[in-house]
């Protein structure tokens, strides 16, 4: 996969789960329900780090992916898809890129869904998957209301089981029950 790179389409069976491997939430079981596996952003302007990435969402039955290899192309597609009345439903996004850095890119993702006026229900899940351990970074991205942060290198099933944390994640209800957890 070569960096800039803006659709990644591996296969026409959208709900194909691998051998062995829990398949995402369907048919109202999941706070984004749907028949079909989500449509994807990874943002990275590393080529290893989307390739190692695409590859293992496809494992998990994830193939409507777009890639975009700085801030800017990811908000770009991310508004088009709103405004497209298409939008993503899960965005992995690394924090440190070239012209617009995922802090920024994250506030921004989250002003615009406001400005559109989404339902709880309809938040688009963003996960922050970064190099950095820092506090600070960790602090600023629940701040920027990111979902969740993994640390890189992702493994498949931390990839997984964040994925259907989230996914699985349906009302206010659970939200006030989780939080009643913490």
């Amino acid at each position: 996969l070569r960096p800039g790179a803006d659709r990644v389409r591996v296969s026409p069976d959208r709900d194909h789960q691998p051998h062995g491997m829990m398949p995402l939430p369907k048919n109202g079981q999941g706070r984004h329900a749907m028949n079909t596996a989500p449509k994807t952003l990874v943002v990275d302007d590393s080529a290893a780090i989307v390739k190692s990435m695409v590859e293992k969402l496809n494992s998990l039955g994830i193939t409507d992916i777009t890639v975009a290899p700085d801030g800017m192309k990811a908000l770009e597609l991310f508004k088009n898809a709103i405004l497209g009345q298409d939008p993503y439903r899960l965005v992995f996004l690394d924090l440190v890129m070239p012209v617009m850095d995922g802090h920024a890119v994250l506030k921004i993702m989250r002003t615009v869904e406001n400005q559109i006026a989404f339902s709880c229900q309809e938040k688009i899940t963003i996960i922050i998957t970064t190099s950095r351990n820092s506090p600070d970074d960790m602090i600023e991205a629940i701040h920027g209301e990111c979902n969740d942060y993994i640390i890189k290198p992702v493994d498949t099933a931390t990839l997984q089981r964040i994925i259907a944390k989230h996914i699985a994640f349906c009302t206010n209800a659970n939200t006030a029950a989780a939080a009643g957890d913490a």
